[in-house]
């Protein structure tokens, strides 16, 4: 009988993800729900401790500095792979908390693999939930090829967020997560 049983769903949605590309610059906007709590989302997305647990390419997220106004340098090593190449990236940001919740991260990039990177993420109510939305505008150091490289960065955001979403609600709602990198 339990084998009949249906698995749970997930409540995680991937609402939109956009990738444009001008100039050597990556425009990326996503909007996601979840079924948790919004300020324990906030929390673990405010926690660069808890970030390795959220995707599959992050694979180290360390303190460098907290500044007297409670702006954390946070320096993240990545290793994403589109398709068949996978690269090493090294991103420090600035990350302060704004007096109405959101986060917004700005790149430092003497000491990173991107020309500049802003980012601003929005973690709102959401009916039972919580509505997460991210704009973000970067421009790596290093080449992206422009006749495909924005189908596949968006398509790789996607999946990357698809895992990350669930990931973040499964936290955010105390169940049991297992880790699962790749």
């Amino acid at each position: 009988m339990l084998l009949l049983a249906p698995a749970p769903v997930r409540a995680a949605t991937v609402v939109t993800a956009e990738v444009l590309h001008a100039q050597g610059r990556y425009t990326i906007y996503f909007e996601v729900l979840i079924q948790a709590d919004r300020d324990r989302a906030r929390a673990l997305m405010a926690d660069y401790r808890s970030w390795p647990r959220l995707s599959r390419s992050l694979r180290s997220s360390e303190l460098l500095a907290r500044t007297q106004d409670g702006t954390e340098v946070v320096r993240t090593v990545y290793r994403p792979c589109i398709l068949f190449i996978c690269k090493t990236v090294v991103h420090v940001r600035r990350i302060r908390q704004e007096a109405g919740g959101d986060i917004v991260t700005v790149g430092v990039p003497e000491s990173s693999d991107f020309e500049s990177v802003t980012e601003r993420w929005r973690i709102l109510a959401h009916r039972h939930g919580t509505r997460v939305i991210y704009t973000g505008q970067l421009a790596p150091k290093f080449f992206v090829p422009p006749w495909f490289g924005p189908y596949l960065l968006g398509r790789t955001i996607r999946k990357e967020l698809e895992y990350a979403t669930a990931r973040l609600e499964a936290l955010a709602r105390d169940e049991d997560v297992i880790d699962e990198k790749e």
